[in-house]
């Protein structure tokens, strides 16, 4: 479920975010309701929503494009602290058979 990035979050109407196929999924897969009604965190399928994406420019602009739309438009998604973001690690260590992965470039180093 991933935004249309030619969709910029920040500058477009209220019923244009809503007419997205892309988050529309995402607010029913939620449960979030629909637009004017208030937030009620018993209606929520999920009490945590993380975001994980690719550790490159591109998965860092989809997150930002993800927390926007939460920030702007369910705003108490974030207050309440059902929003997490999740961070991949960027290498991977390999020793002989075993292995485990890193997001800290000075593991590999050492």
């Amino acid at each position: 479920m991933i935004p249309d990035p030619r969709l910029p979050i920040v500058c477009v109407l209220y019923l244009q975010i809503y007419q997205n196929g892309e988050l529309q999924a995402l607010i029913s897969a939620l449960g979030l309701g629909t637009r004017g009604q208030p937030f009620d965190p018993t209606s929520l399928r999920y009490h945590r929503v993380v975001i994980m994406t690719d550790a490159d420019v591109d998965g860092a602009h989809i997150r930002l494009l993800l927390l926007t739309f939460f920030y702007r438009y369910q705003r108490d998604l974030i207050d309440g602290g059902y929003v997490y973001i999740a961070c991949p690690p960027l290498y991977k260590v390999k020793e002989e058979a075993t292995h485990c992965f890193t997001e800290i470039l000075r593991c590999l180093v050492d």
